[in-house]
């Protein structure tokens, strides 16, 4: 980390507690919810809350409790345990906690509200490895009658075997010789030299999977703790997102082929079923049983949620995902009745009304969505915002939900001509017509408010304060606008930008295009955007063609254009965004970008090599040719750079699939072209890489390559390699360095 600036020794100390160091100290500081929950025996509520340690490098979690009826705080935060790998509370207000131990092993203790801690279990590796919360393969439920829980664990590894080498001399100590009285023996004993082998390597899901290689799941039995493998689990899939059926005697879960592993997070393009899997007699071991497919028709179906009256099992689809190759797009929703029968038929929920596209930005939960058993609440991306829909399962018609408008607590957008309304996320549900939602905005930082359904009429009620360590700028605004085609009638995107009040002097604009390419930039609260914010720069977060929100057909516009279409709608969104903003066109110009955010960065300061005066380029990707072969999402490569598959198909001469066989030379060639590093004579604009050693999508090698062939070529550019990271660079400490980093060389280069 950048030492903080000692204001007695370096500048004034009104200067120094206005410096960026300064302010991210007290962005750490800043709690975001990240779930909740009710009690329905004692009138409360209680939420998780996730806060940076930059002393400990770590995020560090705690408990807030409210009463559901004063909605005044019970006590004081209650920290959750550092070595805790899930915590996991009951409707009846049970405690899961899963702890991981030195020794690879792991302890799990349940808690009672009433009497304390009731049982504590070691489940030695021989159960299962490493646990899986916060992943694509979490399950984390209860059972109804609150005997039961279900997660997901790797399963447990295979001991190594032991290699025996040739006999040693192993010379005996002196003790041991003065002890033998047998003239007989010699001063030292022929021993086998061995060790154990080295494991056979596994594939792993990739990037931010936590390791994954057999995730499948287990039961904590809570009355007396015992821990069982559930059996019936066929071979040749990894599971998770587990819930019990309404009678708690089967599981519904997710199953993934794992017959050729490809990155899971971020990417909905892989085939998944739903079983059905009875919870008969079990062990600790697991062992083959029976299990029913649910979704035989379908070839992606993934989320499962039952209806509160039982008699409905809902879950999303990504078969169109599926099918065009991209790794994010809308889901589909859909229904069967509950208990499935031989003729069941599985029913899609025709989406109409505020939109066709579903975008949901999480998994289906009973507790969190369901309004009534024919009607849902879910959080999704809605051109740039992050807004709730209300959805009737039976019609399809959908709704907005309208947002929360308290302008005490919440920035109102201002000078939009496009959709601009606060973050609005789910937490969690009541049952009974009340939710816990986060909200935020570009400008102000996460809050806890509640939402109540009476009738036909939704009520918002604030429930924590804003933090007044970051209040919103005085005179700064932001908005949303919408970005112009080729033709400036057509709208083919948007843009959330962001300005400081009109008395302060712009430093420059800052161009934010987004990663993915298949996600998008919302108008929520940003650490990054809003230090910019802080330090005087107007940012502009462009959502190009291909960004998710805007409906498939302009999505899929753009696999097979990459480096053309994405780059030419981002200089789109910075010249209208400064138009927009009454930004005078002469201010310096920069751009931050991650990923492919990355990627189109490094491409416009290759093809419009004079427009730029500062590139941050976090993990990019710069060479395909060399990523296609290096990446956890191959197919990715094969899908941006030559279009849909079906398209791939009919060039037999550029196909290259999952990386499964090498590319031809006329695929190489296409790779290269598409590539920022194709243009990398042409570069001029100073350029700060920030990379993580551990990136699995996106292979510290890309930037690294991209340093290398810049250097040579005399450029200026500046490095920083963060070991033990991923593809997020999401560790406190690195977090805080690259952001002081990038403010640094911005002041420097701009």
């Amino acid at each position: 980390i950048m030492p903080p600036v000692a204001p007695s020794t370096s500048m004034p100390a009104a200067a120094a507690a206005n410096s960026p160091h300064a302010f991210l100290r007290k962005l750490a500081k800043l709690p975001t919810p990240t779930s909740a929950w009710f009690t329905p025996r004692s009138p409360s509520f209680h939420v998780h809350l996730t806060q940076k340690d930059l002393h400990a490098n770590i995020q560090r979690g705690f408990i807030r409790s409210f009463d559901a009826r004063s909605l005044s705080p019970l006590g004081i935060p209650r920290p959750v345990e550092q070595d805790a790998a899930l915590v996991a509370v009951s409707p009846h207000n049970t405690t899961v906690v899963l702890k991981k131990n030195e020794k690879k092993s792991h302890t799990v203790e349940i808690w009672d509200a009433e009497y304390g801690r009731t049982h504590v279990t070691e489940i030695p590796e021989t159960v299962h490895g490493t646990v899986h919360a916060a992943t694509t393969f979490e399950s984390n439920a209860f059972s109804s009658c609150a005997k039961m829980f279900v997660y997901t664990a790797e399963a447990p590894k295979c001991k190594p075997t032991k290699h025996v080498g040739n006999p040693q001399e192993i010379p005996r100590s002196s003790e041991d010789s003065s002890n033998n009285n047998d003239s007989s023996s010699s001063s030292s004993s022929s021993a086998l030299l061995t060790w154990d082998s080295t494991r056979q390597y596994e594939q792993t899901w990739g990037e931010a999977s936590g390791g994954a290689v057999k995730p499948t799941l287990f039961t904590l039995n809570l009355e007396d703790g015992t821990v069982n493998r559930v059996q019936g689990i066929p071979d040749g899939v990894a599971v998770g997102q587990a819930t019990f059926t309404p009678d708690d005697k089967a599981l519904v879960c997710t199953a993934w082929d794992d017959t050729s592993k490809l990155g899971i997070t971020f990417c909905f393009n892989r085939q998944s079923r739903l079983l059905l899997v009875p919870l008969g007699s079990q062990d600790s071991q697991g062992s083959q049983g029976s299990h029913q497919i649910l979704s035989p028709t379908i070839p992606s179906a993934l989320s499962p949620a039952f209806s509160p009256d039982g008699k409905r099992l809902v879950f999303l689809s990504h078969a169109d995902t599926l099918a065009s190759g991209v790794h994010m797009s809308d889901a589909t929703l859909h229904t069967m009745p509950w208990p499935p029968k031989d003729d069941a038929t599985i029913t899609k929920v025709p989406i109409h009304g505020a939109t066709e596209y579903l975008y949901m930005t999480g998994r289906l939960k009973t507790e969190v969505n369901f309004v009534t058993p024919n009607r849902i609440v879910v959080t999704s991306i809605l051109r740039s915002c992050i807004a709730l829909l209300d959805i009737d399962l039976t019609s399809g018609e959908t709704s907005i939900v309208p947002p929360c408008d308290d302008n005490e607590v919440l920035a109102a957008p201002k000078n939009s001509d496009d959709l601009a309304q606060c973050e609005s996320s789910l937490l969690a549900s009541d049952g009974d017509g009340t939710w816990l939602v986060r909200l935020s905005d570009p400008l102000s930082p996460p809050i806890l408010a509640k939402l109540t359904l009476d009738d036909a009429s939704w009520t918002w009620q604030i429930l924590t304060k804003p933090s007044p360590d970051v209040p919103p700028p005085k005179g700064a605004y932001w908005g949303c606008i919408s970005l112009p085609g080729e033709e400036e009638s057509l709208v083919v995107g948007s843009s959330v930008v962001l300005r400081p009040a009109a008395d302060v002097e712009v430093k420059g604009v800052i161009l934010l295009p987004h990663g993915g390419p298949h996600t998008t930039s919302t108008a929520q609260f940003f650490a990054s955007t809003r230090l910019f914010l802080e330090m005087g720069y107007a940012v502009i977060l462009a959502n190009y063609r291909g960004s998710l929100g805007f409906g498939r057909q302009l999505q899929m516009q753009l696999p097979g254009n990459v480096g053309r279409l994405d780059v030419r709608d981002c200089v789109a969104a910075l010249e209208s965004g400064m138009k927009k903003m009454d930004i005078d066109d002469a201010l310096p110009k920069a751009i931050f970008g991650g990923s492919h955010g990355g990627f189109l960065g490094a491409h416009l300061v290759g093809q419009h090599a004079d427009l730029f005066k500062a590139a941050i380029l976090r993990n990019p990707v710069t060479n395909l040719v060399s990523m296609a072969s290096t990446t956890d999402i191959p197919d990715w490569c094969c899908v941006e750079a030559f279009g849909k598959p079906a398209d791939v198909e009919q060039q037999p001469s550029a196909r290259m699939g999952d990386g499964s066989f090498p590319p031809s030379p006329e695929a190489l060639a296409r790779l290269h072209e598409v590539s920022p590093i194709a243009h990398v004579d042409n570069v001029k604009t100073p350029i700060l890489l920030l990379l993580g050693s551990g990136d699995e999508r996106v292979p510290v090698e890309q930037g690294l390559q991209y340093r290398r062939a810049l250097a040579m070529r005399g450029q200026d550019v500046e490095t920083y390699q963060y070991d033990g990271e991923g593809h997020s660079l999401a560790k406190p400490q690195t977090e805080f360095e690259c952001l002081s980093h990038t403010i640094r060389f911005l002041d420097e280069k701009m």
